[in-house]
């Protein structure tokens, strides 16, 4: 495995140094979602499961965009060290939030987008925009700047809501299937660059995938849900390699009757059931 700590260059540890804590229950209709975790300052928690088990629903409740309009009631605690955030409205939690979508601004362009978190929390707006120029620069957009939404790719609007969500120094950072959009090389690239600002931040994360490279580049722990309960933790272990093949790994039956190691090592056994897989590659 890759050594995902490793600071970016030149960096500075500008995060809060505050760990995330959060026991928290969500219902929505006749879903409901409990979980308890802890992730601390620099470490990353790769949440999986199926469809439908509550991994998104636990990052909304974290930023605070749950939708309590639709009859979506969320009780419990959510904090960042000593601050509690569950009363406050999401702007107030500095959080790096990127969704399964880019979500950008469609009346401001690439720069703006970025710089908007900036300058929301007080910088003006010609040193914020020299800033989001910078990180287009790191994200593999050069020049892209004034390019509105409607003129980037889904895979380039991806990268412009991944620069968004780090620029403003967040003190919690949520990936939702953040590198789903990309190719292989692109992500892989974004990956890297993601790991080495968590490391610089040093502040928590959550990540919800369903791609094991995402695990093996960015998660140091691996949090399992099926149908809003949490069914599995576990320490995210390096690829066996040839050397190692046959070694005896611990797996999670979920309710659909799939395995979860990593999300790409399923199975299909009675839910419930206690199972060893064996690697074999």
């Amino acid at each position: 495995m890759s050594d995902k700590r490793r600071p970016a260059a030149g960096g500075r540890n500008s995060g809060s140094g505050a760990g995330l804590t959060a026991d928290l229950e969500v219902r929505r209709g006749e879903f409901r979602l409990r979980a308890a975790l802890t992730v601390a300052p620099g470490e990353t928690l790769g949440v999986v499961g199926p469809n439908g088990a509550g991994k998104t629903t636990l990052l909304a409740a974290v930023a605070g965009t749950l939708d309590e309009r639709a009859g979506t009631t969320l009780t419990g605690s959510i904090a960042v060290g000593a601050r509690e955030l569950t009363a406050l409205p999401a702007w107030r939690r500095r959080v790096g939030y990127v969704e399964q979508k880019p979500r950008l601004f469609p009346h401001l362009d690439a720069a703006d987008n970025i710089s908007f978190g900036l300058r929301a929390h007080g910088m003006r707006r010609r040193p914020a925009r020299a800033l989001a120029a910078e990180w287009l620069e790191r994200v593999g957009l050069p020049g892209r700047d004034r390019a509105r939404a409607s003129e980037l790719s889904g895979g380039q609007q991806q990268r412009v809501a991944l620069a968004r969500a780090l620029a403003h120094t967040p003190e919690v950072v949520l990936l939702d299937e953040a590198f789903a959009a990309l190719d292989m090389d692109s992500a892989a690239g974004l990956r890297e660059l993601v790991r080495d600002e968590l490391a610089r931040l040093q502040v928590p994360a959550l990540m919800v995938t369903h791609d094991g490279d995402d695990l093996d580049a960015l998660a140091d722990r691996v949090l399992a849900l099926d149908r809003g309960q949490v069914v599995d933790r576990a320490p995210v272990a390096p690829d066996p390699g040839p050397a190692e093949s046959g070694r005896e790994v611990r797996g999670t039956v979920t309710a659909d009757g799939g395995v979860v190691v990593a999300p790409h090592h399923r199975n299909t056994l009675p839910p419930g059931t206690e199972v060893i897989l064996r690697v074999v590659r």
